[in-house]
């Protein structure tokens, strides 16, 4: 796995909860439009941290709020409540000079850009250095996606880092494509 001074030869990122606060800024959604604390329960375990059936969701948010929420919306309306963090930007940069960098995400490639472009995270990462499982039919944990995302920053996966918050789906898929994994907690 060494660079030659003893690190990886590329690290990939995922990109919710990881680099990016996506919960809290679910939280601070709810708060800001929904007075009722039930409301806000309900509407957190259906979005179950993005992995909840995204139609119920949004169906459920128009029923208490009286707003009617598309994908489309639902990805503008958070897109505010992302706050870029400065000093990430400027680490990662550090870092994307020292070795390659990349970002491996669930979700679909429109919401994962706009989250990206809206925390400035597209001052680190090229367009095609952000692998999204939507664009590129596969998606965590499935080995593939890492291992592609490897391959198109031209290092073995047992030379990379996978850095994610969620072990059965950064972890899992990472650790089954060769890659080593480190598991963080933005939040």
């Amino acid at each position: 796995m060494a660079d030659g001074q003893g690190g990886p030869r590329a690290v990939l990122f995922d990109l919710d909860n990881t680099l990016i606060d996506r919960d809290g800024a679910v939280e601070s959604m709810l708060e800001a439009n929904l007075p009722s604390a039930a409301d806000r329960s309900e509407l957190r375990a259906l979005d179950g941290g993005g992995y909840g059936d995204r139609d119920i969701f949004l169906k459920a948010w128009s029923r208490r709020t009286g707003q009617y929420m598309d994908q489309s919306a639902w990805t503008d309306a958070l897109c505010l409540y992302l706050q870029p963090d400065s000093s990430l930007i400027e680490w990662l940069k550090d870092l994307s000079n020292r070795v390659p960098t990349a970002i491996v995400s669930n979700g679909g490639g429109a919401t994962q850009r706009a989250k990206i472009k809206a925390t400035r995270l597209d001052e680190v990462f090229e367009p095609e250095r952000i692998f999204i499982s939507a664009e590129i039919g596969w998606s965590k944990p499935d080995p593939r996606l890492f291992r592609h995302a490897c391959q198109h920053l031209g290092v073995p996966p047992e030379e990379a880092l996978m850095v994610g918050d969620r072990d059965e789906t950064d972890g899992a898929g990472a650790r089954a494509a060769g890659l080593n994994f480190l598991q963080v907690s933005r939040v």
